[in-house]
């Protein structure tokens, strides 16, 4: 029998990862603005907190949480940093899971009770504000921060390195 030449096979690419949506211009700046007026509200709750930490801690000495003056300053903490976090899209899914825990604790805790939450002669129910602040610290648990972030830097810088590498 003759002799088949082998098949010259051309070179496989590696296939084209789709971009993100989080990462294109609105997913970007939606993420930006959402993390921007989540920092500013949680921000604004830390610094009240920690400038009157008296009233802070008689707020926490009314609850079923043991050592209401660590809870007070440990949660006023939190906000301030989780809020700096933020502002820098740094750790952005940590920070909105500790969000979320602090909003959710705040309603548990201290909000929600064995009374109605609704207040005659006023819009909305008690506790608003915390369960936003809940589900976007949720949303950015799940989506991240973002490219307009250091987390979608460090991403961007990842994925040269890992390109580069293979490559060569």
């Amino acid at each position: 029998m003759g002799k088949v030449p082998p098949a010259v096979a051309a070179p496989v690419e590696a296939p084209k990862l789709p971009k993100r949506t989080t990462d294109k211009f609105f997913g970007s700046l939606g993420l930006f603005l959402l993390r921007l007026i989540a920092a500013f509200s949680l921000g604004i709750h830390g610094m009240q907190r920690l400038a009157d930490m008296d009233a802070t801690s008689q707020l926490f000495s009314n609850t079923v949480l043991p050592a209401p003056v660590a809870f007070a300053w440990g949660v006023a903490i939190a906000e301030v940093v989780i809020a700096a976090l933020l502002v820098f899209g740094l750790a952005t899914r940590l920070a909105g899971f500790l969000m979320a825990l602090v909003a959710i604790g705040t309603l548990a805790f201290i909000q929600w009770g064995p009374w109605s939450i609704f207040i005659d002669g006023q819009t909305g129910f008690i506790g608003e504000l915390d369960l936003l602040l809940a589900g976007i610290g949720l949303v950015l648990l799940c989506l991240g921060g973002g490219s307009w972030s250091i987390d979608g830097a460090i991403r961007r810088s990842r994925f040269k390195k890992k390109t580069q590498a293979a490559a060569a």
